[in-house]
């Protein structure tokens, strides 16, 4: 293993999870490499390495990326891994997104299933499991935007709280404002506001604040807020299982504004929404 190529990987310019998964992977890299830096190692031996690697698709073109952003920082050549990942390994990704899509077709709950889930949370007062499932099924949201304080602090939603890496759910008489200001892409889309009106939902955020002034929604580190909600969804099909739910339905139902609405509240482009989360691309 290098000090000198996981520097290179924190050193670039992607998002901090980004660098995290990279490291995970040159880490696996180094397994099948048997610890030879990437840099001393040729095209046609990465290239059948990762051939050879019993791994996910997705799982190797990380690696695949890894090797290519340490490969050109170098200066090296990367033109036989480039075809490798254009003849080979696309398709293998194209393949098992496919048989993926068709398990998920065969096995997701109904959008119709999950609503009744959401009303069966909220007639057993599971108002925190309630809570999160509105905010999964009605924003499209991710684990990290979930992860946030219930407040009446009217500063909350203005720069004099001056906290920009928290996010809120702000509590007032006539409306809880939810507000993101901490999602994985806030750099590229900024704070996100939505205010809430819906009656239920109202309640459950004021029985579960009850008498206190300000509270955490999931009252829990941030590395375990993904099981922690992936426990909260039906069937723990965990935030992803629930996105692809709403988009299968929406698109079942023509409703092209509606996903359009979906993927700029997620905070990604509709072609991210189309290549991922449409399981219909069988």
């Amino acid at each position: 293993m290098s000090e000198e190529e996981i520097d290179i990987i924190n050193n670039a310019n992607i998002s901090a999870s980004s660098k995290k998964t990279y490291v995970y992977s040159y880490e696996r890299l180094m397994v099948l490499t048997d610890n030879v830096p990437i840099s001393n190692v040729s095209e046609k031996r990465i290239v059948k390495i990762l051939k050879e690697a019993q791994a996910p698709a997705n799982s190797i073109n990380v690696m695949l990326s890894v090797v290519l952003m340490i490969r050109r920082y170098r200066e090296q050549s990367i033109d036989l891994l480039l075809k490798f990942k254009e003849n080979k390994l696309v398709r293998k990704m194209d393949i098992e997104k496919a048989e993926k899509n068709d398990f998920l077709q065969r096995t997701l709950p109904s959008y119709d299933t999950y609503m009744t889930y959401m009303n069966d949370l909220y007639k057993q007062k599971n108002w925190r499991s309630y809570i999160v499932n509105y905010l999964l099924i009605t924003y499209g949201c991710r684990n990290l935007d979930i992860n946030a304080v219930i407040t009446r602090d009217k500063y909350a939603v203005s720069k004099r709280r001056g906290n920009d890496q928290v996010n809120y759910l702000y509590v007032t008489k006539k409306y809880v404002k939810f507000i993101r200001n901490h999602y994985k892409t806030s750099s590229s889309y900024g704070q996100k506001q939505h205010t809430i009106t819906a009656t239920k939902f109202m309640y459950a955020v004021n029985e579960l604040l009850a008498d206190h002034f300000e509270a955490p929604l999931l009252d829990v580190e941030e590395q375990s807020v993904g099981a922690t909600i992936r426990g909260m969804t039906y069937n723990m099909i965990g935030e992803g299982g629930v996105y692809k739910v709403i988009t299968a339905h929406y698109k079942s139902q023509g409703n092209i504004n509606k996903l359009k609405s979906l993927a700029h509240s997620r905070g990604h482009l509709v072609d991210t929404q189309n290549a991922y989360y449409d399981i219909s691309n069988t």
